[in-house]
């Protein structure tokens, strides 16, 4: 294994010891954290502290930046980097942890080429800042602490609703301007015929991850006219969305197939694709209220022109900062990972006044010239 260690000012070419432990580290760690946990199953935190920081000091025999860009391979394109301990640890609690999230800001792309392919949005005219949808599925109310991901145990794909998820897009609304969608209006229809138009998508759902199949991946939206609610990655990738930014919310929308040399074929993937300049994605099942509160923190951090990876790594902190108890444990936080651009959201300012104005302006000339006719 290799580390390619690129900088403004240099380039490395650093060998790796031990490939095989390092695999072997990262698929230990990425089992401990897509697992929610339960009380006296698992890893205690100084177990997991002991293979974080091991997994650590085989990847980063370098010094670490305050801005990190990575581009994984093989059993580290699953892990979230933000797992990892910059330095030993013995305590019993997730919470305090040297996570390398707390010194450093985490971004990602899938290959060196798509790190530098430019998705120009600049002359993109956007009818409003953003797109956010909650769904509705007919279904059973869910309870506290339900994950976004379909239920295999119900026939039909018949999802449970997922309490959270207008808690979620009416929190985007105190922050941004734009469409927000709940139930039924949050459907596959309306969202195609949406979604080219805003610089911010917000997709708050269930979603399928189809790893044998990536294309037949699926974000699970409400039902509408002649769609059924199922946008498949393969539809994505037919689509033009020159989004800034859009964020899937969902189970696994990260997760897919790992190519070598390519990364993994998933839903984030295919919005990638499709013109979205970065996505948001979540690499293992998310816990509904959790995305709730990580949301919050992200979106109010964005909307004060920080850069899309400081708002995601600003709100992971504040996170750990409020948890409690095992609502530290990285299977809560960390799901989220950002990759793409890093560029903070255009604020083009939509003056909707000017418009109240000159209608105004106009009725008065024409009442002006009414006077004088």
């Amino acid at each position: 294994s290799y580390l390619f260690y690129l900088t403004a000012h240099e380039v490395q070419l650093v060998k790796l010891q031990s490939h095989h432990k390092i695999q072997r580290l990262a698929r230990q760690l990425l089992s401990f954290a897509h697992q929610e946990p339960v009380f006296g199953k698992g890893m205690s935190a100084p177990e997991f502290s002991k293979i974080s920081y091991q997994l650590f000091g085989y990847l980063f025999p370098i010094s670490i930046p305050q801005k990190l860009i990575i581009i994984p391979d093989g059993a580290l394109s699953k892990l979230p980097f933000e797992i990892l301990l910059i330095n030993p640890s013995y305590m019993n609690e997730f919470k305090h942890l040297p996570y390398l999230i707390q010194h450093s800001t985490v971004s990602y792309a899938y290959s060196a080429s798509m790190l530098f392919t430019s998705h120009n949005t600049k002359n993109t005219k956007y009818t409003n800042e953003c797109l956010a949808l909650a769904p509705s599925y007919n279904s059973q109310p869910g309870k506290q602490g339900a994950t976004r991901g379909s239920l295999k145990s119900l026939r039909d794909e018949n999802l449970m609703e997922l309490p959270g998820v207008k808690l979620e897009v009416k929190s985007i609304a105190s922050h941004f301007s734009g469409d927000f969608l709940f139930g039924k209006e949050a459907n596959e229809y309306n969202f195609k015929t949406l979604a080219p138009h805003y610089k911010i998508i917000h997709i708050a759902s269930h979603a399928d991850a189809n790893e044998q199949n990536p294309i037949f991946s699926k974000m699970n939206l409400s039902s509408a006219k002649a769609e059924d609610g199922k946008l498949y990655a393969y539809e994505v990738y037919n689509l033009n969305l020159p989004a800034e930014l859009i964020v899937l919310s969902a189970c696994e929308t990260g997760d897919g197939k790992y190519i070598k040399g390519e990364g993994i074929l998933s839903l984030a993937r295919s919005f990638l694709y499709a013109g979205c300049a970065s996505v948001v994605q979540t690499m293992w099942k998310t816990d509904d209220l959790a995305s709730v509160k990580m949301m919050g923190y992200f979106y109010s951090y964005l909307s004060k022109k920080n850069s899309k990876d400081l708002a995601l790594t600003q709100a992971k902190r504040d996170f750990l900062t409020s948890s409690k108890g095992m609502q530290s444990h990285p299977y809560y936080w960390a799901s989220f990972t950002l990759i793409g651009d890093q560029a903070a959201i255009s604020h083009t300012r939509y003056h909707h006044w000017f418009w109240l104005v000159g209608i105004m302006l106009i009725g008065v000339l024409l009442l002006y010239a009414k006077k004088r006719t």
